[in-house]
């Protein structure tokens, strides 16, 4: 009954992919700007969720790509540094 249950319910689905900004400003008006990109501790993104753009004055987190997620650079154009070794798109 069990096993019959599973397979009603079905594989999970993936997830769907977000769109994440560079913006070293945080919730400053404007987007972009000069940082260092580290897989942690550099809380320098704002996840758009599917919007395309955003405001510029959202304040920016620490964040993890996923192998589906979209990043962005826009605005205020600038150096980023990787400050490790990124890994993106798995």
């Amino acid at each position: 009954m069990v096993a019959a249950a599973m397979l009603a319910v079905g594989a999970p689905k993936p997830a769907k992919a977000a769109n994440i900004f560079w913006d070293a400003n945080g919730a400053a008006v404007g987007t972009g700007g000069a940082g260092t990109w580290l897989n942690a501790g550099s809380p320098s993104w704002v996840n758009a969720g599917a919007a395309t753009s955003i405001t510029g004055t959202d304040p920016a987190i620490d964040y993890a790509f996923t192998a589906n997620d979209i990043g962005y650079f826009t605005g205020e154009g600038a150096e980023v540094t990787l400050g490790e070794n990124i890994t993106v798109g798995g």
